[in-house]
């Protein structure tokens, strides 16, 4: 496990293999309405296949549950539920690689809120993650290493998607944040093109 701190510094572009991963923020050309149809090809290409690999993103957060038994009363039966509630523990998240190929974790990343959203790895070796705290994270899929992050003014808890227009590669994510872990709500869309 590495703590977010040993990474040191983050590049705003760095070299994988022949590729060069930038990314810069790109402001829509309009505003979708309802209604509008967006489409999305998905591809599934042999070579991602092939490297055989699964990105997990989760959660710890301990929770207290308490059986509840509450009695009959008017004319209501009798129920008994299970009451949950956060304890006073720490909490964090962990973005596992698991090779699927040996059964063995390839790589992890903790961080300092539980994953609530979810993850995107393009055929580029790359993996996009967003954290409670506003980060939207880009990391070397091959080793884990983070290469780049963008701070929001909201948690990045949604799934980030990818899609092409005209030959350029986007990435999309919704910033709404979460009231249940308490990260900042807000209710932004960000779209970032790699070159």
């Amino acid at each position: 496990i590495m703590d977010a701190d040993e990474l040191g510094e983050i590049p705003t572009s760095t070299a994988i293999g022949e590729e060069e991963l930038l990314l810069s923020i790109i402001p829509p050309k309009r505003i979708l309405k309802q209604g509008d149809i967006v489409t999305f090809t998905v591809r599934s290409p042999d070579k991602i296949e092939k490297n055989q690999i699964v990105f997990v993103s989760a959660i710890h957060a301990p929770i207290k549950y308490t059986l509840v038994d509450e009695p009959a009363r008017d004319d209501l039966p009798a129920i008994r539920y299970a009451s949950s509630e956060p304890t006073q523990d720490e909490r964090w998240g962990l973005l596992s690689a698991i090779d699927l190929n040996s059964k063995k974790i390839k790589w992890q990343v903790k961080t300092d809120q539980p994953l609530t959203g979810g993850l995107l790895a393009t055929e580029g070796n790359l993996v996009f993650m967003g954290e409670g705290n506003g980060n939207f994270n880009a990391y070397n899929a091959k080793t884990g290493k983070l290469l780049w992050t963008n701070k929001v003014d909201a948690g990045v808890n949604a799934p980030p998607i990818s899609y092409e227009i005209d030959g350029t590669q986007y990435i999309a994510v919704a910033a709404g944040g979460n009231s249940i872990f308490g990260f900042k709500e807000g209710d932004n869309i960000l779209v970032y093109k790699l070159k």
